[in-house]
């Protein structure tokens, strides 16, 4: 009976959101014996530019097939506050040295619990998720069976890469009530800290609002608005070629013709 092998198969970006990233590092298990070993447990440490980041044990047993190879995940979160907070040069790079030091236990038939250790580093790309915020709402046509609206996105990407815009699925509340919902798939690019204005062109059946909805429309009175939805997003990295960014955006604007 022997020690799996282990081994780091990849790492890349799983996924962005406003607040943090998520890392997934892909581990290879290779269990020469001829019988099933269990992964009981995985003791991590992340280190970024030389210091201890984040520390963490996952307890999920894992069957190893026999005389095979498996493959599992390990999924870590990094929060950009915590981040950029505790490495503050990190706000003006592109990238970041990072060390993934993990120790692995094996529970082993005859011989019982057995340990192994995993040491890999590279680079990550410091990525910033892209500020959205909605830049105006303008009315284009009012009659009384019909709105026609176009919402302004100002999207900035504060990236060293450009990032494409491929697909918004969103949905629009004003003064707490659902006014329009849909998707736009109009491809918009963003280069490298830049900004570029997406427009979501929105049509309001009035006969379901109500006259109260024409009313406010018509009196060009402010809206209190909440816009939540989906980003998806491309971004050309070899880490992180896709992203889904989840959207809240909320306040109050003028409404303009």
């Amino acid at each position: 009976m022997r020690q799996p092998e282990i081994r780091l198969d990849t790492v890349r970006l799983a996924g962005l959101r406003m607040d943090s990233m998520d890392l997934l590092f892909g581990l290879v298990l290779d269990n020469p014996n001829p019988v099933p070993v269990t992964l009981e447990a995985i003791q991590y440490d992340l280190f970024v530019e030389g210091t201890r980041f984040l520390s963490g044990r996952q307890d999920r047993p894992y069957q190893l097939n026999a005389q095979g190879e498996s493959r599992i995940d390990l999924p870590l979160r990094l929060i950009f506050s915590d981040l950029f907070d505790t490495y503050k040069t990190l706000a003006a790079r592109d990238s970041t040295a990072y060390e993934l030091r993990a120790q692995l236990t094996f529970q082993i038939p005859v011989l019982g619990y057995r340990s192994a250790n995993l040491r890999h580093d590279g680079r990550i790309p410091v990525v910033r998720p892209p500020e959205v915020q909605v830049d105006g709402i303008r009315l284009r046509r009012l009659s009384m069976g019909r709105a026609d609206l176009a919402v302004h996105l100002r999207v900035a990407n504060t990236n060293g890469f450009p990032v494409g815009l491929e697909r918004l699925q969103y949905d629009l509340a004003v003064n707490g009530r659902s006014w329009a919902a849909g998707h736009s798939e109009e491809p918009v690019n963003v280069e490298a800290n830049a900004a570029r204005t997406l427009v979501l062109a929105l049509a309001l059946d009035l006969s379901e609002l109500g006259t109260s909805v024409y009313n406010q429309l018509l009196r060009q009175q402010p809206l209190d608005y909440r816009l939540t939805g989906e980003l998806e997003l491309t971004t050309g990295l070899s880490l992180l070629k896709s992203a889904r960014l989840p959207l809240d955006l909320a306040g109050s604007i003028g409404l303009s013709r």
